[in-house]
């Protein structure tokens, strides 16, 4: 039992557990006293045990005691000699000397050495050993001279190795010994024999701090004996500086090492250059210096130029090019420069992979730090794909207890926590506290904390305090009871103490203990420790970094926290200052899901509404929510999530915030069909709230279908339901809107039967009756509108009283009516009945115009001038139709008073109005209200400048231009006349107004039918403006186009394809040819050269609009369609079947989302893809194409038209081909019933086509009456069109022989054939093919005649043909 006691304690012994040792070699020290004595040799050698034990405490004093028991055991039984007394002095003097009694080591380590010596030979290890110590006893009493002879003694005696440590350090003090006695190469040979020593032994075994200090004083030694030998610039004291600087590292002396590295720098640079390999080399070392002291600045730069020289140096994928961008994106990973820092890290990557082995730790690290940045930038699926693969490495290579894999977990675990995988990000967190990172308890708390687990949270949070507490050096009471100002002060006092290289670390230390109290709820101690530890961020990493960010977000939050008191504006504004500069920083680095991002958002959006700010708060709430749903999806959706969306959603809309408001809405209508289903009432009134929402914003289509969905769900639970009534009363808004009035009147109609039936307010129905009003109104039966707007007056007035709001805007609907019919006194008692009320500008404005219509101009005045000063401070919106109106009216008023001066200002003010409107002059009644205001206009100009001033003459070409828009060109033509003739007058014929106005009088009788004159026009204005602007002006572009125009209309082709490609080159002069209106000029030349058959020309000219138009405007514009589509055709006339389809189903895509369904563009384009389907035998699509054409034509003009004929023509031919020929008759049948109607007494020439294929169907058939008639009548329609001597009267008359051969009516096949040969060898001549045929034919009824000779003269002739 003895022994396994004393085993026991050697084991606890070796593995540094000494308590545990010391105590079993104590018990088995009384065992053996008690069973063996006092004086056993085993008692000796348990003393000696616990003698080492209390050693390696530093328990000198006892240890001592324990070995001189041993010793004095060991004297009673053993020689005199015995080599234990070596060991137990030497003990002796080991202790000793820790206790600084070097007299009396001195005594012990000489009697051990002379012992070992004695004992083992001059050459042993031990002897050498304790001279080393006697040495060193020696030189701590001062004896220089014997402490000097035993190293020496040491070195010769050869009992160490060669690579001993100890060896080096003998060297090292004979080295000092001879410098300080200036026997310099002596020093230096032993100075170099330690350095030697020391390197290998650093290279090859992990040496400790002190060790290198011992390698530090000879690097020291050595550059003082370089100063001697070689002077200051050498390689060899370059070299010493790097060594020494890389050494002042090892020892944590990097301010030293820096001004080694600087030194070793500019000696390398002058000796070698500044390109030099070993420049780069130490810029590399002292880069990763600099960052070690927080200068990242200088950090980067030294970096940088060591990465630049490496790349001069090495190969691009050399392995130190590799290390040093692997550095230098530490450094800007530092300083927070994401980006640059992730893509050198995968240069490095890329290089190290490629040169290191599969296993090499290089390659994790590298991968590590990758995956770090791009869980901090929110890529989490590329960091765990990084992190997995550098932990497979370290786990291979390091095991799963070193650091390195515990750090590459604690990122994994992270990227877990950010997807909200909190099971997963436990076990990796629980891993990493296991094997020493016990600051990931806060993460595990925080975690537990998310699941509501508070007791579990609590435990992990307070052991997370108690390490950051150890770490800061405070009392571990502190967590529970802190006191502000003690902190303060405490945290102030440390950092005073801490050196600058250390400082960031320190403030980490502080907010990780700030974040551990924020979690426990200890808001204010928390706050301290985030103010104190920013300013130290702040002047270390500037005001970018995302350290500094989730400081200011911490302090943001807090101060949200404590903000509840009354008097908590000041916190609350400070909070909203730290938040908004955190948002701004995490924007800068972070994805937009990422869940810091998302935190942020969501606290500066309660801040926002604690502030009263809702729209504000309304911006950052579902942005937030918008970052969350990206990176993880709408989890467990609840009732409560929804109503919240729902009322986030009326806030949006109420402030104006439409997009967000829908998206709110929608996000709930998701949420309430998941828990409630389809057709419950609170998804009806959802979609209600959304119809309404959709209706406000314009779009109108879509607020249709929400509003009948709610309806269809309302009337599934009451079809009777106020519900019901509210969605049919909104259709009905939504109807008027759209101008569908008469499913307004129905829903309106619907709504009104239910509010009666129910017994609804005065109010609600006399609002659906003055809706109704509005529909009739707007259906133009003014008598009906009058009679329910009289009737909503009456029940308003009967529950509001006459005075009311809602009345007055009843009285001004009634009088807009009466306005209509004619009824101005009607009219006028209504709207003064309004303006009584209510004197806002609208009804002043109506009764004003009233007025003016009754020549009662003063009040008119009065009435208009209040409303135009009303409308002038309201109207946010200079193209306010209604202000023009006003602006005109009161024109009128100030001509019909004789002020014209007056006058010309306000037609002038309507007209400015007026023109800022889009498609100002798009209906009806807006063109008239434009013209009076440009007759008003020239009126005033007349009576105050007269008729022959430039101002009428101006005002008179905008009369023309838009008398041309809305295509009415004879008052065109007139205003620009007279333009004309004003221009010439006052500035003669070679003016540029004179060019302006002949070029819009040109394009205005083209319009009109004349380009003959229109050309004389162009010619005028191309000369003027030649000489007033030069050749190659735009201006003169346009007018090649109109003269190509002109020329166009006169079918002069050639000369409109020639002045088209003068435009094109003055354009490509000007703006390289490359404008939209170039490409509508190309787009018009390859329609000439399609109708000349010049197809290449057009496939150029239309290929080169489609390019210019795409770039310009993108794929999906009705423009590039159009090209695309006239590009198909060409390839179609070309029978190049494949491109054609391409181009007219890409045309087809676009122009189905561009236009109405019922649109001639569609129907053109489905009856030319049914040709192109036909031609590749597509034979379903092609008659799907032609239904679709047919279908869209007769929406748009009805059945008789030619368009619908020609699809049904087309239709047929791909039945023929098909061989469904019932089928195809009955197409070509009902072309023809169409084409009776729509081509008059002469027929087209598609109906002899239809015709003569309809022959040719009945003759295959063997219906030889009806195919017999058909050609017929084919034939009388060619002669009918074509005269009697032409191609396509030969070809059926061809036709028609065939046919009577085929049945064997030879006499009508002959008289066919005769006349068929007859005009083909006048049309084509004897050597035609077709000749031939005729020939041919004529031979075979020949022959059934039997007149062989004739017969075979025939068949002679066509052979030779």
């Amino acid at each position: 039992f003895r022994r396994v006691l004393f085993r026991l304690g050697i084991c606890f012994c070796e593995t540094n557990q000494y308590s545990q040792s010391l105590e079993k070699f104590q018990e088995c020290l009384e065992i053996r006293i008690s069973l063996l004595g006092p004086l056993h040799i085993e008692c000796a050698n348990t003393y000696e045990s616990i003698g080492i034990v209390q050693q390696k405490t530093e328990r000198h004093e006892d240890a001592i005691h324990s070995f001189e028991r041993g010793l004095a055991i060991k004297k009673t039984s053993a020689a005199d000699d015995d080599e234990d007394f070596c060991i137990l002095l030497q003990f002796i003097g080991s202790s000793l000397f820790a206790l600084k009694r070097y007299d009396d080591a001195v005594g012990y380590f000489g009697d051990s050495a002379e012992r070992k010596k004695n004992h083992y030979g001059r050459t042993d290890e031990d002897y050498a050993m304790s001279v080393i110590d006697l040495a060193a006893a020696y030189a701590k009493m001062g004896d220089e001279k014997h402490s000097m002879e035993y190293y020496l003694e040491a070195v010769e005696c050869g009992g160490l190795p060669s690579d001993s440590w100890e060896l080096g350090v003998a060297h090292k003090c004979l080295g000092g010994y001879f410098f300080h006695r200036k026997m310099f190469d002596v020093s230096l040979e032993r100075y170099g024999e330690a350095t030697a020593i020391f390197e290998w032994n650093i290279d090859n075994v992990q040496g400790s701090e002190a060790k290198h200090e011992d390698l530090l004083q000879c690097y020291v030694h050595l550059l003082d004996l370089e100063d001697e030998n070689a002077g200051l610039i050498s390689d060899a004291r370059a070299e010493l500086c790097y060594k020494l600087a890389n050494c002042y590292v090892q020892v944590n002396k990097h301010e030293d090492a820096v001004l080694m590295y600087r030194e070793a720098i500019m000696i390398q640079t002058q000796l070698h250059g500044t390109d030099h390999l070993s420049v780069a080399n130490t810029l590399h070392n002292l880069g990763n210096c600099y960052r070690d002291l927080s200068e990242f600045e200088k950090s980067a730069e030294c970096l940088s130029k060591s990465l630049s020289l490496s790349t001069i140096n090495f190969e691009d994928e050399n392995e130190e090019v590799a290390d040093t961008l692997h550095c230098l994106a530490m450094t800007l990973m530092s300083t927070c420069e994401l980006d640059d820092s992730a893509s050198l890290f995968e240069r490095a990557l890329a290089i190290r992979k490629k040169r290191l082995g599969a296993l090499d730790l290089n390659i994790a690290s590298t991968l590590y730090n990758l995956a770090h940045i791009l869980q901090l930038r929110g890529n989490w699926n590329n960091s765990i794909k990084h992190s997995k693969e550098a932990l497979r490495i370290q786990r291979m290579t390091v095991g799963d207890d070193s650091p390195i894999t515990t750090s590459t977990l604690e990122c994994i675990g992270r990227i877990h926590m950010d997807k909200r995988e909190f099971e997963n990000a436990i076990q990796c967190f629980n891993t990493c506290v296991s094997q020493g990172k016990p600051k990931l308890q806060r993460e595990c708390g925080i975690i537990h904390k998310y699941r509501g687990e508070s007791f579990k949270a609590r435990q992990m949070l307070m052991q997370a305090g108690l390490h950051a507490l150890h770490q800061l050096s405070l009392s571990e009471s502190q967590i529970d009871d802190l006191d502000l100002s003690n902190l303060t002060t405490k945290f102030q006092e440390k950092k005073g103490q801490i050196s600058d290289k250390d400082l960031l670390g320190y403030a980490e230390n502080i907010m990780f203990y700030g974040s551990v109290l924020m979690n426990l709820e200890k808001f204010n101690q928390a706050l301290e420790c985030f103010r104190f530890s920013n300013v130290i961020f702040q002047a270390k990493y500037g005001s970018d970094h995302l350290t500094i960010s989730e400081n200011l977000h911490s302090t943001g939050f807090i101060l949200e926290k404590i903000s509840d008191s009354p008097n908590s504006q000041h916190q609350l504004e400070e909070a909203l200052e730290q938040l908004t500069e955190a948002l701004r920083i995490r924007k800068l680095h972070l994805v937009g899901s990422h869940p810091d991002l998302e935190e942020t958002l969501l606290c500066l959006g309660k801040v926002h509404h604690k502030l009263g700010n809702v729209g504000a708060a309304l911006n950052f709430l579902p942005e937030a929510i918008r970052a969350r749903d990206v990176r993880l999806g709408r989890k467990h959706a609840r009732m409560d999530d929804a109503d919240a969306l729902l009322q986030v959603g009326q806030l949006h809309q109420q402030s104006g915030q439409f997009r967000q408001a829908l998206h709110s809405f929608e996000e709930c209508l998701d949420i309430r069909r998941q828990l409630l289903g389809g057709n419950h009432p609170s998804i009806g009134e959802l979609l209600f709230y959304i119809g309404n929402l959709l209706r406000e914003v314009g779009n109108l289509d879509l607020a249709q279908m929400k509003f009948e969905e709610s309806l269809a769900i309302a009337e599934q639970a009451d079809p009777d339901s106020l519900e019901t009534a509210d969605t049919l009363f909104s259709l009905g808004v939504l109807h008027t809107e759209q101008k569908q009035f008469s499913l307004a009147l129905d829903a309106y109609l619907g709504s009104l039967h239910i509010h009666k039936a129910r017994g609804s307010t005065k109010t609600a129905i006399a609002e659906i009756l003055n809706n109704i009003g509005i529909t009739y109104f707007g259906m133009k039966e003014f008598d009906r509108a009058q009679i329910y707007h009289a009737e909503a007056l009456e029940s308003l007035i009967q529950e509001l009283g006459d005075d009311h709001v809602d009345v007055a805007f009843c009285w001004h609907s009634l009088g807009v009516v009466h306005q209509e019919l004619g009824d101005q006194a009607e009219a006028f008692k209504s709207f003064q009945n309004a303006v009584s009320i209510e004197r806002t500008e609208l009804y002043l404005q109506s009764l004003g115009m009233c007025l003016v219509k009754m020549n009662d101009n003063e009040n008119a005045y009065v009435c208009l001038d209040e409303a135009l000063c009303m409308k002038t401070l309201d109207c946010g919106n200079d193209a306010d139709d209604d202000l023009a109106e006003i602006q005109r009216h009161l024109g009128i008023v100030w001509m019909r008073k004789k002020r014209f001066d007056e006058s010309l200002k306000c037609f002038e003010a309507a007209l400015k109005i007026k023109l800022q409107i889009p498609d100002c002059s798009e209906s009806e009644k807006d063109h008239r209200h434009l013209i009076n205001c440009l007759d008003g206009a020239l009126e005033a100009v007349s009576e105050v400048f007269g008729t022959q001033h430039l101002k009428y003459a101006r005002l008179l070409h905008q009369k023309g231009n838009f008398h041309g828009t809305k295509k009415e060109h004879t008052l065109a033509i007139e205003a620009y006349v007279e333009t004309l003739r004003i221009y010439k007058g006052e500035h003669g014929d070679s003016h540029l107004s004179v060019a302006n106005t002949l070029f819009n009088l040109g394009v205005s009788l083209n319009a009109k039918g004349s380009p003959e004159k229109a050309i004389r026009c162009f010619a005028k204005a191309l000369r003027i403006t030649k000489a007033r602007l030069g050749e190659d002006h735009l201006d003169v572009a346009d007018t090649y186009e109109q003269v190509a125009e002109s020329n166009k209309l006169l079918l002069k082709y050639n000369d409109a394809t020639s002045y088209y490609e003068k435009a094109l080159n003055v354009r490509k002069q000007a703006t390289g040819a490359s404008d939209l209106k170039s490409a509508a000029i190309m787009h018009e030349l390859g329609k000439i050269h399609f109708q000349g058959g010049l197809w290449e020309n057009a496939e150029r000219a239309f290929k080169e609009s489609v390019r210019i138009r795409t770039v310009h405007l993108g794929q999906d514009d009705h423009l590039v369609a159009e090209s695309m589509y006239h590009l198909g055709l060409v390839y179609k006339s070309r029978s190049d079947s494949a491109k054609a389809l391409k181009y007219l189903e890409g045309s087809l895509r676009t122009i189905k989302s561009k236009l109405p369904s019922a649109d001639t563009q569609l129907a053109d384009n489905f009856h030319s893809l049914g040709g192109v389907h036909s031609s590749l035998g597509n034979i379903g699509k092609s008659v799907f194409c032609y239904d679709k054409a047919v279908q869209i034509y007769t929406e748009v003009h009805g059945k008789r038209n030619g368009n619908v004929a020609s699809s049904l023509a087309g239709k047929g031919e791909t039945l023929r081909s098909d061989e469904q020929f019932q089928e195809a008759l009955s197409c070509f049948s009902e072309c023809l019933d169409i084409r009776k109607t729509v081509d008059g007494p002469t027929p087209a020439e598609e109906s002899g086509n239809v015709m003569s294929q309809m022959g040719e169907i009945y003759s295959q058939l063997g219906d030889s009456t009806n195919a017999s008639l058909s050609f017929a009548s084919a034939l009388t329609a060619y002669r009918l069109i074509f005269g009697t001597k032409h191609q396509t009267v030969a070809d059926v008359l061809q036709k028609m022989s065939a046919h009577f051969v085929k049945v064997g009516e030879f006499e009508r096949g002959y008289s066919c054939v005769k006349e068929t040969l007859s005009l083909q060898q006048e049309l084509f001549g004897e050597d035609d093919t077709r000749t031939a045929d005729s020939h041919y034919c004529m031979g075979t009824i020949l022959y059934e005649w039997n007149n062989y000779a004739e017969a075979s003269k025939c068949f002679e002739k066509a052979r030779d043909i």
